[in-house]
């Protein structure tokens, strides 16, 4: 009673008097409240309604009691299913992490194969581009070796033709002079 007293006179600024009042309504409060008790006595007819209405009360708190079992066993059922749920989906997300990383390195080494495709491929037309060039010129020197070699051939053909030629018309000279020699020879003889 002195600690509420206390209480109350530190919350609010109140006279002495009302003070006395206050306190003396709080120390009487509780003897007001459980002195109040019911004088009537209970007929029978509510007392078997009264147990009726306990006996329907355990009842119900049997079923629901039941029933709070039977959910509280699906709820562990679908709490298990969910955990095991993330459980396959952490397990997939990782999976799926896993793949990804694997596919950028297999990216990246397919990119670095095409580099290095590309640039010996590059290096190899290079290398054809210089040999066509060679080629070409070696064909070009072959054809200058060869219209030469056919010009020589040419000269010496016409050479040969007119050496033949004159050695043919000297012969032919000698010939056609020895049958004129011989012409005449026999017509003086």
């Amino acid at each position: 009673m002195f600690f509420l007293s206390y209480e109350i006179n530190n919350i609010v600024n109140i006279s002495e008097n009302m003070k006395i009042k206050i306190l003396f309504a709080l120390a009487w409060f509780p003897f007001i409240v459980l002195g109040q008790t019911n004088t009537k006595t209970p007929t029978v007819e509510e007392v078997n309604n009264l147990k009726q209405t306990i006996q329907s009360t355990r009842s119900l708190t049997n079923e629901i009691d039941v029933r709070v079992e039977n959910l509280e066993g699906r709820l562990k059922n679908v709490s298990k299913s969910l955990d095991e749920q993330l459980s396959v989906n952490q397990q997939l997300q990782e999976q799926l992490q896993n793949n990804l990383q694997t596919q950028a390195q297999n990216e990246r080494a397919v990119n670095l194969a095409l580099d290095e495709f590309s640039k010996k491929f590059e290096e190899q037309n290079r290398t054809v581009e210089g040999v066509k060039a060679s080629l070409d010129e070696q064909l070009k020197q072959q054809l200058v070796y060869y219209t030469l070699a056919l010009a020589v051939f040419v000269i010496v053909l016409i050479i040969a033709v007119k050496i033949s030629t004159a050695k043919a018309l000297k012969q032919q000279q000698k010939s056609w002079n020895e049958f004129n020699e011989y012409i005449i020879k026999s017509k003086k003889q």
